[in-house]
């Protein structure tokens, strides 16, 4: 092939090329002539047009603000914006007045309980020992409580001597609230303690206190001199009708000795006596001990 064909173009290639060639400078041209008739660029007023940001960006900033507040007003204050606190005293506010502010007929009543079980308010931190005052209602009440400070010096002993004057609580009939008189049983140790008890079907001594999570020989130490149990009060399974379901869930039985008893039976045995349950296989002497109380035959 020529090499100097190559290199070289065509009579209608030079001539499109001289085409383009003046379109790019009539365009250049068109734009420099354009550029130079325009105002003077470097001397525009964009003020409005900042103006117009900064509003847009303070409006962003104050929906940003008020979004937060809303936020924050809802997720701390949703319990308590129901109330309408006005200054009082706990320890004498009548139930009605408690209505008044805000809480309900069953709340009012709860107070009034608490305060004739021999339930005092010391301080006013005390009065988050109502369980349902949590921190939302108690920083909105806090500022209206008014306990009247006693004239007297306290005495070291002042706590213990009202609980020593306290009746013993019968633990099988307590409620939270009588729990709660206990020295170091709060709202927690007492739901723990009727939880537990509702399971057994009762307490029949004092030391079963220990099974309660949670609850340490210190503290059992503390509150055993000031309860009572009535074993009247507890409530006994018959282990000739019951069923599987009412065996295990008994603390004291596990699943496969549940079944164990209900297999006795069904090989036509019957309990004549609650000792009986000792010809079960899988039921030991310790089992037995501790689940005789909670046993009847009939």
């Amino acid at each position: 092939m020529d090499k100097k064909r190559i290199f070289s173009f065509t009579r209608n290639e030079k001539l499109g090329f001289v085409v383009l060639a003046a379109l790019l400078l009539v365009f250049v041209l068109a734009v420099y002539i354009r550029f130079m008739l325009m105002p003077d660029h470097t001397n525009a007023d964009f003020s409005a047009f900042a103006d117009s940001v900064e509003t847009f960006e303070q409006h962003i900033a104050t929906e940003n603000t008020d979004h937060y507040a809303d936020n924050n007003f809802t997720s701390a204050s949703k319990k308590a914006m129901h109330l309408t606190p006005f200054p009082f005293d706990p320890n004498t506010l009548p139930s009605h007045k408690w209505q008044e502010m805000g809480f309900s007929e069953k709340q009012a009543a709860m107070v009034d309980k608490y305060r004739k079980k021999g339930g005092h308010f010391d301080k006013k931190e005390d009065v988050k020992k109502l369980f349902f005052i949590g921190d939302e209602e108690y920083n909105l009440l806090e500022p209206y409580i008014e306990i009247p400070s006693k004239s007297h010096t306290p005495q070291p002993q002042a706590s213990t001597t009202k609980q020593e004057q306290l009746p013993a609580i019968e633990i099988n009939t307590a409620d939270t609230l009588d729990l709660m008189q206990l020295k170091g049983i709060g709202r927690v140790y007492a739901n723990r303690i009727v939880k537990y008890r509702d399971l057994l079907g009762g307490f029949h001594s004092k030391e079963q206190l220990l099974e309660v999570y949670g609850l340490q020989q210190e503290l059992y130490q503390t509150i055993c001199p000031y309860i009572s149990i009535d074993t009247a009060n507890i409530k006994t399974i018959n282990i000739n009708t019951a069923d599987i379901d009412q065996l295990k869930k008994h603390p004291y039985l596990d699943y496969y000795q549940a079944k164990a008893i209900l297999r006795y039976r069904q090989l036509g045995n019957t309990f004549g006596t609650v000792a009986d349950l000792q010809n079960v296989t899988l039921i030991d002497n310790n089992t037995f001990e501790k689940i005789k109380p909670y046993l009847s035959v009939q």
